[in-house]
């Protein structure tokens, strides 16, 4: 039997994954990953930034009341599924050597991050759906948004760092072709959510 502080650090452990999982929608994960990997804390911090603009989008759009227009019909899911099929072929080419490794600037990395991650639809409806609130925490959007932003510049720096970045290096065509492989389910999964 447990006692109740072993309870309680379950139960934190159990809203601190959730929080991670709720905040961290895996394609945009992998892009900062891989450009912090692939080109150092700078090009990561620009493509986590990417993502915070694009959850600050969200969450704008749901505060003016525009997001249920936005939110409605399957048109976000059919983006979704365009922009990953961009991210898988363009993660093919790199694997194959046919195209140079990430955004080439940071201001492409952040717009490419907030393309990404603007366009999946559960970031949308999570941060839109419900005005001034993440709708599966109940927590305000701005502290959200505080903790969106410091898990993806986390992430950024501890896979900018030399051993990450070495170790990405030597496995290049292996990781981008797992990156491939993992856009292309993500567009057919969001492919067959329109069906």
């Amino acid at each position: 039997m447990m006692t109740g502080s072993e309870l309680s650090l379950v139960l934190i452990l159990i809203l601190l994954v959730r929080t991670v999982l709720i905040a961290s929608p895996w394609p945009a994960a992998l892009l900062v990953a891989a450009s912090a990997a692939e080109a150092g804390l700078a090009r990561g911090l620009a493509a986590a930034a990417g993502v915070v603009l694009a959850v600050l989008g969200w969450v704008l759009l749901g505060w003016s009341g525009l997001a249920a227009g936005a939110l409605g019909g399957p048109w976000l899911t059919a983006l979704s599924a365009l922009v990953l099929l961009g991210l898988a072929g363009w993660a093919a080419r790199v694997a194959l050597g046919r195209a140079p490794q990430g955004p080439g600037s940071a201001a492409a990395a952040m717009g490419l991050a907030a393309l990404l991650h603007g366009t999946q639809p559960g970031v949308a409806l999570r941060w839109a759906s419900e005005p001034g609130q993440i709708a599966d925490l109940g927590w305000s959007a701005l502290p959200g948004l505080a903790l969106v932003a410091v898990l993806y510049a986390a992430l950024a720096f501890s896979l900018s760092r030399p051993r990450p970045r070495a170790a990405y290096a030597r496995h290049a065509r292996v990781l981008q072709s797992a990156l491939a492989g993992l856009y292309l389910l993500g567009a057919l999964i969001a492919l067959l959510n329109l069906a």
